[in-house]
C-alpha cells in the first residue's frame, strides 16, 4: 500500500478474507465472534466477506488451522513465515525490498486479482528517492 508518511513510501498490509453469499453472512458473523475480530462487508455481487487485517490474529489464525490444511498448506507455511517480518521496523531499503519481492511471489501463489503495487514499482520509487542506488541494488 502506498503510504507517503512511512520511511519507503509504503507499507505492506496482510489480509485474509473469508467469502460466503450474503444469505449465509450470519456465518461469517459467527467465525467473527469466535476469532475476536476482522469487519464484515456486504459487497453488491451478493456475497458477503469476513476481512482480517490484524497480523497477530492472522498469525494465531493460520497458526491453527495449519495442521489442518490441505490444499493451501505452501500458502499457509509462507505467510506465517512472512507475517513476522511484516511486524518489524525496517531500516535498510534492501531488506524492505527483498520482502517486496517475497510477497510478490506469496501473491503469485493466490492468484491474486487485488494486488496493483508489485516489488518492480517500490524499486522504482526508492530509486526515484535516492534511497536505493547501485551499489545496494537487489539482484535479480
Amino acid at each position: 500500500m502506498r503510504q507517503k508518511e512511512y520511511r519507503f513510501g509504503f507499507y505492506i498490509r496482510a489480509t485474509l478474507s473469508l467469502s460466503q453469499s450474503t444469505s449465509a453472512r450470519a456465518g461469517l458473523e459467527l467465525i467473527q465472534a469466535r476469532i475476536g475480530g476482522g469487519y464484515l462487508r456486504d459487497r453488491c455481487t451478493g456475497m458477503s466477506d469476513l476481512v482480517v487485517t490484524s497480523r497477530p490474529l492472522l498469525v494465531s489464525l493460520l497458526s491453527g488451522v495449519q495442521p489442518y490444511v490441505i490444499f493451501k498448506r505452501e500458502h499457509v507455511g509462507q505467510a506465517l513465515d512472512l507475517l513476522p517480518r511484516l511486524g518489524r521496523q525496517l531500516v535498510d531499503p534492501v531488506e524492505f525490498l527483498q520482502i517486496a519481492h517475497r510477497v510478490d511471489a506469496f501473491a503469485a501463489l493466490n492468484y491474486s486479482k487485488t494486488k496493483r503495487i508489485f516489488a518492480a514499482d517500490v524499486e522504482r520509487h526508492l530509486r526515484s528517492k535516492g534511497v536505493l542506488c547501485p551499489c545496494n541494488a537487489f539482484p535479480e
